[in-house]
């Protein structure tokens, strides 16, 4: 099996016409017919408006000529949509907990759970605020519990990261 080359592969996309061209006369070339077409679709309305405004009563002309001015603001390029940047997105997620926790009754009521090292992390940073207090409230004999409690959370951390034999996930 030959080898293809990167320009071979590339010169295919480009002979099949599927892919839109990027060059910037091409670009030019695609807006300027967009808007010799939309410059047709306006003048042609006029026309019409001009020639229904002639054989019908002032009346109507009055509705096709407000009918018209509405046409042409159509022109006007309409931001449908804003490009985010991650400001903005961080920004609508924030607006949008908040209205989801001012909505929630039971927001107060739900457990938060913490994470095993975040467990970890919390009481490794009471020990070592506690070990260095001077003052009396803090005895350092009390200090024991808490590095006991910091014993458990490791070893239960080294239990969550034991291999498990492949045969305790069948019956």
């Amino acid at each position: 099996m030959g080898n293809v080359s990167s320009d071979t592969i590339f010169n295919c996309w480009v002979k099949t016409g599927i892919l839109p061209s990027t060059s910037d006369n091409d670009i030019t070339n695609v807006m300027q017919i967009q808007q010799d077409i939309l410059d047709n679709e306006v003048a042609d309305t006029n026309q019409l408006i001009e020639d229904l405004s002639v054989a019908s009563d002032n009346h109507l002309a009055v509705s096709l000529a407000d009918a018209s001015n509405d046409f042409c603001d159509l022109e006007e390029e309409i931001l449908t949509e804003d490009v985010l940047n991650e400001n903005d997105i961080i920004k609508l997620i924030q607006e949008e907990m908040n209205e989801e926790n001012n909505n929630s009754d039971d927001s107060e009521d739900e457990l938060v759970l913490v994470s095993l090292d975040n467990a970890t992390k919390s009481l490794q940073t009471w020990v070592t605020f506690f070990e260095q207090q001077e003052m009396d409230e803090f005895k350092k004999e009390d200090v024991r519990v808490f590095k006991k409690y910091l014993k458990t959370l490791h070893e239960l951390k080294m239990q969550t990261k034991k291999q498990v034999q492949i045969t305790n996930f069948f019956s």
